[in-house]
């Protein structure tokens, strides 16, 4: 979790959902519950738990986290020259990647799939 202490006395940091013990499915059942939309889910724009589909909708969006997310792609084969590293599992540039059928290669690892990595310490952010 990224739940903290305040740097200062003069506030107290809150989390009523995590005081509750609800998870992130638990919010969106109720979201659903009471009839309210339940909001795309954020995740860093170079997570290597994306979908293909997700990847396919970050590029199709455009803009400054599909450029970010090519940089961060293209600067991590740079740090380690004799291990080739790809965000991607389908171990391909990011922009190659996107072009690949769906039904191709290995499954692709999704957030479900592993519990909501974001939530489930697969995370390193």
């Amino acid at each position: 979790h990224r739940m903290r202490t305040s740097d200062v006395q003069y506030i107290a940091n809150e989390y009523p959902l995590v005081d509750m013990k609800m998870t992130r499915a638990d919010c969106i059942a109720w979201l659903e519950r009471h009839g309210l939309e339940v909001p795309v889910k954020s995740a860093c724009t170079f997570c290597p738990f994306h979908t293909l589909e997700e990847w396919r909708g970050l590029k199709r969006a455009g803009g400054s986290d599909w450029a970010n997310a090519l940089k961060v792609d293209d600067a991590i084969r740079l740090e380690r020259p004799k291990c080739t590293l790809y965000v991607h599992p389908y171990r391909k540039p990011l922009e190659e990647a996107v072009k690949i059928p769906e039904d191709v290669g290995a499954k692709q690892l999704s957030l479900e799939d592993l519990a909501i990595a974001c939530d489930g310490g697969y995370c390193f952010v």
